[in-house]
């Protein structure tokens, strides 16, 4: 497109196949990108792969989302006739911005998350333990005394902790996305 070549034969060169009014369709421009075909800007987006975010985010989401949107401004492009290259760059720009912040957002939360499933794992660590150093822990338990009582507390007091761990490491990450979106940075 930026040598001067047609939208709709830069695009067939590319691989992606048009509609009859020379604009790819969304499912065009998916198809191409699953099979590495889409060419220049786009492609070194995704590396010639999907982008992280269309992974598990169903068909409203991910690469679903960058194909609706090179759909629509290729179709306002041909409608205004204005140059396509551009903006496909922008949104190409766009969506490496995008990456960047989920791959930051996927890094900050690493520890956390391990932190939390370490945490959650100690009491049947420290169960086993004791087990290897001859304590019959398992029999305190199941006593039907204090040690079931205190094994069935521990368990409470354990899914209360996974459910508010969950619970915050999901705020922040909700946080963290509505401050990228506002552009507050990663």
């Amino acid at each position: 497109m930026r040598v001067g070549a047609p939208p709709q034969e830069a695009w067939r060169a590319a691989g992606v196949n048009c509609g009859a009014d020379g604009v790819p369709t969304p499912k065009a421009l998916v198809a191409a990108w699953d099979l590495g075909q889409v060419g220049g800007t786009l492609r070194g987006v995704g590396r010639g792969r999907m982008p992280d975010s269309s992974r598990g985010s169903g068909p409203t989401g991910g690469l679903h989302a960058y194909a609706r949107a090179v759909h629509v401004v290729a179709g306002m492009s041909r409608e205004l006739g204005s140059p396509l290259a551009d903006v496909v760059s922008q949104i190409a720009s766009s969506i490496r911005s995008h990456e960047e912040a989920q791959r930051a957002r996927a890094t900050a939360f690493a520890g956390p998350k391990m932190s939390a499933r370490v945490m959650m794992a100690l009491p049947l660590v420290a169960a086993l333990l004791s087990a290897l150093l001859g304590v019959r822990v398992w029999e305190i338990y199941v006593d039907g005394g204090f040690g079931t009582m205190s094994a069935v507390a521990g368990l409470g007091f354990l899914a209360a902790g996974v459910r508010w761990v969950g619970t915050i490491l999901a705020r922040a990450e909700l946080a963290a996305v509505r401050q990228t979106r506002a552009g507050g940075g990663r």
